[in-house]
């Protein structure tokens, strides 16, 4: 065998199973999912204490909750196919930013005005975040996950949605301030993914005459090489 052939076999061996970064990818973007819906429902254990703090009626109560509903709807009418155009990565970012302001306003929430801005921006976050990270799933999973990617996503929707209220019943429970310590634990866990859980495409063109990597060869046989890494944006350096 040539040495040609050789490279050309290795190379072939490497595109088909799934690189490490890709894997990494995976569940990074699973895991922002589940801490991201985990953020919709978290101030479900919260309504009976604003109602004592704030001496709000039950159908104000129901007005805070419902109105995130306006949020998801108003995210998938204006931004729902934006991750088309401006790329998957920089909606997530978005994503995840706007679920961080949504932390901050209820942690200094002191009026009925600061919780209804809360609760829409918590539904823009996730109007924006749903349909973009399972497209994303779809699109990064590794080979023998390829298949499981719908499965995974669903898991991780509905798994954040029953983690919100069960995290922040615990918090409610045991620690001090729970209508503010509540949000600083998801707005930390929604920084972290700011600075890790980002994903980038990468596109090579493979060229099995010269065989290496060759973007402006004009062979007929060269083929596209994609491959997805994490990128580590506050922590320059790594990748």
């Amino acid at each position: 065998m040539t040495d040609f052939e050789t490279t050309r076999d290795d190379h072939r061996r490497q595109r088909s199973r799934p690189s490490l970064t890709s894997g990494a990818a995976f569940v990074g973007v699973a895991y922002a999912f589940v801490v991201v819906m985990m953020g919709t429902t978290m101030p479900a254990p919260e309504y009976a204490l604003y109602e004592a703090d704030f001496g709000f009626s039950e159908f104000v109560i129901t007005v805070i909750f419902a109105v995130y509903a306006l949020g998801v709807l108003g995210a998938l009418l204006a931004f729902g196919r934006w991750s088309d155009a401006v790329g998957r990565r920089p909606m997530l970012l978005a994503a995840i930013t706007v679920g961080v302001l949504s932390a901050a306003v209820f942690v200094f929430a002191d009026s009925l005005a600061a919780l209804l801005l809360g609760r829409v921006l918590s539904g823009i976050s996730a109007g924006i975040f749903v349909g973009t990270a399972t497209v994303t799933l779809l699109e990064i999973a590794p080979g023998r996950w390829r298949n499981r990617a719908p499965a995974v996503a669903t898991a991780a929707n509905i798994g954040g949605l029953g983690l919100g209220p069960l995290m922040a019943g615990f918090l409610v429970q045991y620690l001090p301030d729970p209508t503010r310590v509540t949000y600083i634990v998801h707005a930390c866990l929604l920084a972290v993914q700011l600075s890790r859980c980002c994903v980038r495409r990468k596109q090579s063109m493979w060229c099995p005459v010269l065989a290496r990597d060759c973007s402006g060869c004009l062979c007929r046989h060269r083929y596209v090489v994609t491959s997805f890494e994490l990128r580590w944006p506050v922590l320059p350096g790594f990748r």
